[in-house]
């Protein structure tokens, strides 16, 4: 802040930039005053002058600067454990600005023989100083005291009914502002996160390729670049404890829940390929239900509040009128046209990523995700609005209201309804990483037992409003019947929705192939546990003979760019139609549903042809010719029954002197010629790939934490602290 001039003197400069001056003249500056870093650190932090000043350093000048700099971090974790509030403060603020800066330095720091680290804090000291720091950082997380600074903290004690002091605990209980705890929780962002500044990714359309071997991964993991991770490590029992700690208190939770979570998914990702990573395993291994639950309701709070903006904004696009109807049916609604979508689906990656390593690592947090939750926890959690600057202390935590979405009430009815959000528009490259994480997730439910109990409880069921793509052929739905069903009925409206919303000419493949996985592992458990659900199966059918359909008539483009992967996609559609004709009196919920799935495939028996034939254009192509094997013993069955019941509708229709049948007629012709109708057995039809992220995932998961780390780094912003409310803390 400059002062207005007057009488043509030069604007006098704040004081607190006088002395960042100071410091960067490489001048001891505590040898004419003994009291300048008390004084220093009372004076509020200015970081965007001290950032400039910062950056403004060369190289050669930073490396010149290093034994400055060095004194400057040590005095910066010295009063981070001092006794006020207010220097606590300023140095954990001014402790980020050079991690910030310093670490965009880091590779051209090594190309001049020199670690980064012993740059920053200095040369066979930075074990020592890092260990101290965290441990600083986690004890304000976690209220327990620092050395020599346990009288800035309000203690609470036990007292006895004639009032002295008992010591049910050798330890006072700290209380840390929360600022400090906001802080706290940023510097350790920062030492993740920070690095070089890149410009934002370009939002284009993104392919992904169908391949037996992973692909290289595009750029480098920058958490393996990062020379501040392994202190992270070795520290790995108090930083996890503080954030467990954190994620147990609702309160303290509704606060810093999105930085704790963000925090624990990034430790987790560190080496993940290359060693044994210490949060992994506590990750794997946790069963505190109280954080388990805390986990899922900041997930749960997040998603939510997508989902209201989204059907907000479709509400007021319905009230708008006629133009509003038209551009809608034009795409125009498609998630991710607005900046501010685009921006939250983008923040949202964070969160989908702490879902994923939650389901992916931990059997516990299953029974978290599929549990049925008080109000309190799938509602927005307490907030604690920002300090404002005109009231003189801050704002008292208040709870809002549940803000449901139809009936939603647990967290996987909130994480579908979001998922059959983002997957609407998978061109674009904001989405087409967030649709893929999502039905990563899902195939991990899906293969999970006891995930599958609970999804086919007919005791517990929910609505989810299941959003559908605008398009030209079908009216827009604006609502479903309202009824309650168990959430495998939802998962098949998801996959059926995307099957039919997803036929274009640039093919998500990959997609397709994680949506029909998704489908397959359910009817595997329905087939082995003998659960007759009650569905809507001809829904589904329409869509995978439609979706047949539209790959045999574009079979040219697709071979050609998907290769040998199209073959595998036909097939798995197929052997989904091979389970109900061999399996389905296990799983079907009446012989009424085997005649409907016969009539169909009588109906569509041209599809099924249309695949033979595409079999023996290719049988004998020395590229495709295992897969064609495979694609024709899956058409036997299918072909059987069509060849079987052809014949026999066509001569009841010559005798009864009909050209064209009813539904009824047809199907009453199938059940009185089921008895000569020959079938192959076919084994191993519920058998699957068990979904593992190495080595088919690691380059996207290597891509997607470098995404979020990046999104971080742009989005990074110091919060306005009124310091005057602390300066009545000694």
């Amino acid at each position: 802040m400059l002062r207005r001039a007057s009488d043509g003197k030069k604007p006098l400069k704040e004081k607190v930039l006088l002395l960042y001056d100071a410091i960067f003249k490489g001048e001891d500056v505590a040898l004419e005053n003994p009291n300048f870093w008390d004084e220093f650190f009372l004076l509020k932090t200015n970081v965007e002058y001290l950032e400039k000043k910062l950056e403004s350093l060369s190289i050669k000048d930073l490396i010149h600067f290093k034994d400055d700099l060095n004194r400057f971090f040590s005095k910066c974790s010295e009063y981070v454990l001092s006794e006020n509030t207010i220097r606590m403060i300023n140095a954990l603020q001014t402790m980020t600005c050079l991690f910030r800066v310093v670490m965009t330095h880091n590779d051209v720091i090594r190309e001049h023989g020199m670690e980064l680290p012993d740059l920053l804090i200095g040369t066979n000291i930075c074990d020592l100083q890092m260990q101290l720091l965290l441990r600083a950082l986690t004890a304000i997380l976690t209220n327990q005291p620092l050395e020599g600074a346990t009288s800035m903290a309000e203690k609470s004690y036990s007292k006895s009914e004639d009032g002295d002091v008992t010591d049910e605990d050798d330890e006072a209980t700290m209380t840390y502002p929360a600022v400090l705890k906001t802080l706290s929780l940023q510097l350790l962002l920062t030492i993740i996160c920070a690095g070089r500044k890149e410009s934002p990714e370009k939002s284009g359309k993104v392919k992904e390729t169908y391949i037996d071997s992973p692909q290289p991964t595009e750029g480098k993991d920058v958490l393996v670049l990062n020379p501040f991770m392994e202190f992270l490590m070795i520290e790995e029992q108090e930083i996890e404890r503080a954030l467990i700690q954190i994620l147990t208190d609702p309160i303290e939770r509704s606060k810093h829940g999105s930085n704790v979570l963000l925090l624990l998914t990034l430790l987790a990702n560190y080496r993940k390929y290359e060693s044994i990573n210490p949060y992994i395993m506590k990750i794997s291994v946790l069963d505190n239900e109280l954080a388990l639950n805390g986990f899922a309701s900041v997930i749960s709070s997040t998603l939510s509040s997508f989902n209201r903006q989204f059907v907000n904004k479709q509400e007021e696009s319905r009230s708008s009128g006629l133009f509003s109807t038209i551009t809608n049916m034009v795409g125009q609604m498609f998630i991710g046209d607005s900046d501010e979508q685009k921006q939250m689906i983008k923040t949202n990656e964070a969160v989908l990523l702490a879902l994923y390593e939650a389901v992916h690592l931990n059997r516990n947090f299953i029974s978290v995700l599929t549990h049925s939750h008080t109000d309190a926890l799938i509602g927005t959690p307490p907030t604690t609005p920002k300090f404002d600057g005109k009231s003189s202390s801050p704002n008292t935590p208040t709870i809002e209201l549940p803000m449901s979405i139809g009936t939603t009430n647990n967290v996987l009815c909130t994480f579908i309804q979001y998922t059959s959000i983002v997957m609407q528009d998978t061109k674009m490259k904001q989405n087409i990483s967030s649709a893929k994480l999502c039905f990563l997730i899902l195939t991990c439910i899906t293969e999970d037992q006891f995930a599958n109990s609970f999804l086919h409880d007919d005791n517990m069921v929910f609505h989810i409003n299941i959003h559908h793509m605008p398009m030209r052929h079908r009216k827009i739905r604006a609502s479903d019947d309202g009824k309650s069903r168990p959430l495998a009925c939802w998962l098949f409206d998801l996959t059926t929705e995307f099957l039919i919303s997803h036929m274009m000419k640039e093919l998500p493949f990959m997609q397709h192939m994680r949506c029909i996985g998704i489908i397959h592992r359910l009817m595997s458990y329905q087939k082995r546990c003998h659960i007759r659900m009650q569905y809507q199966w001809k829904e589904l059918w329409s869509a995978l003979l439609t979706f047949l359909k539209y790959i045999i008539s574009n079979e040219n483009n697709f071979i050609s760019h998907w290769k040998g992967g199209i073959f595998v996609l036909l097939t798995s559609v197929l052997n989904l139609f091979n389970m109900f004709i061999t399996h389905g009196d296990t799983f079907l919920p009446s012989p009424n549903s085997y005649d409907e799935l016969y009539y169909e495939i009588v109906r569509m028996s041209q599809i099924f042809e249309s695949l033979q034939s595409l079999v023996m254009k290719y049988s004998n192509h020395p590229e495709y010719k295992e897969f064609t094997y495979r694609l024709g013993n899956s058409l036997i069955n299918v072909r059987a029954i069509t060849r079987h019941f052809r014949p026999k509708i066509d001569e009841w229709s010559k005798e009864n002197n009909q050209n064209s049948l009813t539904e009824e007629e047809v199907l009453d012709v199938v059940r009185d010629n089921y008895d000569s109708l020959t079938l192959r057995l076919q084994d191993n039809l519920d058998h699957y790939d068990r979904y593992a992220e190495r080595p088919n995932e690691e380059s996207f998961f290597i891509t997607l934490v470098r995404s979020v780390i990046q999104s971080y780094r742009r989005n990074f912003a110091f919060e306005q602290i009124d310091l005057q409310q602390y300066s009545t803390i000694s």
